[in-house]
């Protein structure tokens, strides 16, 4: 994300296959260092996120999962932190997916349960429903519920709303489109005075890639189209497939 200078770099191995009683585990870590300025004053944004994240399936068209994570994360200019933006210690997730019908899923995920009193790391409610036209075409919307806490203002539920689709090109190619009304890194950064208003903008979203049963190559992109800033957002992804 040029604006802020935003690198996050993640690693990721799931398996979903090997197991007999069908429990699918996954570790992952994430490491991001970001130089994002507000009202004059440049800071340093750096963390990390590592998990573990099993499910399960407890029907045969209802699955449920659990992810236990560890993060830390501050802002600081010079030796002072941005307030609200510290989070550092253990927090969990949880999740479940009904397969409703053939065509319909849908899913609901509480994310940071353990609150960390950190606006950077909200406890959260995610609500979702995919519908699969064929093998090849899926749409999706979902919407996310957060519960900012800001050290100078009440605690806020902010909202965003997500909308996309995906076309699987001859068994190769998958095409995204999307679109979301939601928050920008700056204008929840912004919030810590309670002077400046939590308002919500809009993104276009596009992603391409290139998948085979060994490996898949994808790229992504985000614009904001409405609001100040214009942020970008790129994405790149290698994922490597063991039979």
């Amino acid at each position: 994300r040029p604006q802020d200078n935003l690198n996050l770099v993640g690693v990721n191995i799931t398996d979903s296959a090997t197991s007999k009683a069908g429990l699918a585990a996954g570790l992952y870590s994430n490491f991001m260092n970001a130089e994002p300025s507000l009202n004059g004053l440049s800071y340093t944004r750096r963390g990390h996120e590592a998990g573990l994240a099993v499910s399960y399936p407890l029907a045969e068209r209802l699955i449920l999962g659990v992810t236990n994570k560890y993060y830390y994360l501050d802002t600081t200019t010079g030796a002072v932190s941005l307030a609200g933006a510290r989070a550092r210690g253990w927090t969990m997730d949880i999740g479940s997916v009904l397969r409703a019908t053939e065509s319909v899923s849908l899913a609901v995920v509480g994310q940071n349960l353990v609150d960390m009193k950190s606006w950077e790391v909200p406890p959260t409610l995610g609500l979702g429903v995919a519908l699969s036209l064929s093998q090849a075409l899926v749409f999706d919307f979902d919407a996310v519920i957060r519960w900012l806490e800001y050290p100078a203002r009440a605690t806020k539920a902010a909202a965003g709303y997500h909308v996309g689709g995906e076309y699987f090109l001859g068994q190769r190619f998958p095409l995204r489109l999307g679109y979301s009304y939601d928050y920008t890194y700056r204008t929840l950064s912004a919030a810590t005075d309670p002077a400046v208003a939590l308002n919500a903008d809009s993104f276009f979203h596009a992603g391409l890639g290139y998948v085979t049963p060994q490996f898949g190559l994808e790229v992504g992109y985000r614009q904001q189209v409405s609001g100040d800033g214009r942020e970008s957002l790129f994405s790149f992804a290698l994922k490597l497939f063991v039979q």
